[in-house]
């Protein structure tokens, strides 16, 4: 409870120097989230919960469009205590810990208060990645190739915070990664009057 008391305080006090797209300009963005890697087969139920970190340098090229070069740390660990376990294959779990950087786009619609968004791009992860199921046995270490993609709403009279959804898809190892953040923007640039 304290450390929730503690979060809060913390965000009311970032709102103070914080700035989100739709504005032009530069900023610093981080997001902060509850990660998950899962397997691309639908029929496979196994998934694995940890930690997503992500900072970005954002272009704010107008009010809708921006371009947005991030850098992140994803770290999942498979619990097979929980309710994901998968029951048809004893074996099965999924374990990823990786760095990641890349570049995407985010095209906003710049409206009053709650600006909805979305972005894409392309991107590399460094790290490890274990998946075991009916299908597979892999376990890798290398960087890996990954497509990002989100959806979110920056939010506040200044879109100082945001909520996204945010997923990296791997195609060659057949992973994703997903994770729902919350983020805020610090201005690099004096903002005009």
């Amino acid at each position: 409870m304290k450390s929730a008391i503690l979060f809060v305080i913390f965000l009311f006090t970032v709102v103070q120097f914080s700035q989100a797209q739709p504005n032009e300009g530069k900023f610093i963005d981080i997001n902060l989230g509850y990660g998950n890697t899962f397997s691309l087969y639908e029929d496979v139920p196994t998934t694995a919960n940890g930690l997503f970190v992500q900072g970005e340098y954002v272009i704010g090229i107008s009010r809708w469009f921006g371009i947005r070069p991030y850098v992140g740390y994803i770290s999942t660990n498979f619990d097979d205590d929980k309710e994901f376990f998968n029951p048809a294959f004893p074996a099965s779990r999924i374990n990823m810990s990786a760095f990641f950087t890349g570049g995407k786009f985010r095209l906003v619609l710049p409206i009053p208060y709650v600006a909805p968004f979305i972005e894409s791009g392309i991107g590399l992860s460094f790290g490890s990645v274990e998946t075991v199921n009916q299908f597979e046995n892999v376990n890798k270490n290398g960087a890996f190739l990954h497509i990002p993609v989100s959806l979110g709403l920056a939010l506040g009279k200044r879109h100082n915070f945001e909520l996204a959804i945010k997923y990296l898809i791997y195609t060659n190892i057949d992973v994703a990664n997903g994770a729902a953040t919350i983020g805020f923007s610090i201005p690099l640039e004096k903002e005009a009057q």
